[in-house]
């Protein structure tokens, strides 16, 4: 089969997995050899690296590096769970480099947990290659530079703004463009301008983006049937969700479930 040969991702990954904390437990002492990526998915985990203390909430990323001596600080929280990966970087690095930020809260953390999942799904079945996890971390690491796109105006920032923070938190109930436009008490043609200059989706696709967002939550992690996780995130329809689900993701709801049905889990 005829090829052609780029040149191969500068990262060598080790491994990684998913943390969940016990009560009393805390971060051993330890100087690592490699690159450390983490991911806080819920609790807050605090670190000392060298002379620099970090608190890491719920999507947020932390970037340990090799080398240096690092600890936690104090107990763990009770809620407290993280995603880690071990990655290397060769020696033979390219001309261009991109700057990944120390800390840094994650623009998309859904898009993150997803990297992360479908990385330690490739771990556990073993089929993964060396040059697939590492564009893999490479994604992660470039979710974590990521940084919002400038909004149009600022009319625009302040009432789009307030239109997507009510979507986030009202997407699993009966809302429309018409019925926010009637909320804010503008003209809902004019609120969708405004939304879509801004965003540069509609105000329909954000609400089904957020729902499409939850029910990936759900069904990575909840006991709920597929049936449930559509209602839960505010589709009425089944079939519709099903619809929605496959376009957005490229795979049915349940396919999705099976995908990541399998993760490492640590506990210390």
């Amino acid at each position: 089969m005829e090829a052609f040969r780029i040149p191969a991702p500068v990262l060598r990954v080790e491994n990684g997995g998913l943390f969940v904390s016990k009560p009393g437990g805390s971060h051993s002492r330890r100087r690592l050899l490699t690159y450390e990526l983490i991911f806080v998915r819920s609790g807050i985990l605090r670190m000392k690296e060298k002379d620099r203390r970090w608190e890491i909430g719920s999507g947020e990323t932390l970037v340990l590096e090799p080398g240096y001596v690092h600890e936690g600080i104090g107990e763990y929280t009770a809620d407290l769970s993280f995603y880690w990966i071990h990655f290397r970087i060769s020696s033979r690095l390219g001309q261009g480099k991109i700057a990944i930020p120390k800390h840094g809260k994650i623009q998309r953390p859904e898009r993150m947990s997803e990297l992360f999942h479908r990385f330690l799904d490739d771990q556990e079945t073993g089929a993964q290659t060396p040059e697939e996890a590492a564009a893999t971390v490479m994604g992660m690491l470039l979710e974590a530079r990521r940084r919002g796109a400038p909004l149009r105006s600022e009319g625009s920032r302040s009432l789009a703004g307030r239109v997507r923070a009510h979507i986030v938190s009202h997407f699993s109930e009966s809302i429309s463009t018409a019925l926010i436009a009637a909320d804010f008490r503008v003209n809902s043609d004019y609120l969708g301008r405004v939304f879509n200059s801004t965003y540069g989706i509609s105000i329909v696709e954000a609400i089904h983006q957020e729902r499409i967002r939850e029910a990936r939550v759900l069904l990575r992690e909840s006991p709920l049937n597929i049936e449930e996780v559509g209602l839960s995130v505010g589709f009425q329809d089944a079939s519709h969700f099903r619809r929605l689900f496959r376009r957005a993701q490229g795979i049915s709801p349940r396919s999705y479930r099976q995908l990541y049905s399998r993760l490492h889990i640590n506990r210390r």
